[in-house]
């Protein structure tokens, strides 16, 4: 796997390369919906990763791609589980908060 991009510029999609395709995962609404749905809630999406699941990774790049999950799964299980994870979980991350914004802290008594 070779990751191409950098979540934390202005960069608002990430290339994941699986074999020889280059797969471009968009933090888009519609992914984040479709993410929710399967997973019941974005703790769930994160929690499934720790599993290790082939299946909720082909979601999360599926969703990210605009792409079925069953048209991913053969790649993502022949680039390897454990190569793929960080980038998915990375990629939750960033749907969490797609413009990379931090939060600006109030400072205290106000």
């Amino acid at each position: 796997t070779r990751y191409i991009g950098d979540w934390s510029s202005d960069v608002c999609s990430s290339d994941l390369e699986l074999g020889d395709k280059t797969i471009t995962l968009k933090p888009t609404l519609k992914a984040l919906m479709r993410i929710e749905a399967h997973f019941g809630g974005m703790r769930a999406a994160i929690e499934r990763c720790g599993e290790l699941s082939l299946d909720g990774l082909a979601v999360i790049v599926a969703a990210g791609a605009g792409m079925k999950p069953k048209d991913i799964q053969e790649d993502l299980f022949a680039e390897g589980i454990t190569n793929v994870l960080p980038y998915a979980t990375e990629y939750l991350l960033l749907l969490l908060n797609p413009t990379g914004k931090e939060s600006e802290e109030q400072p205290e008594g106000e």
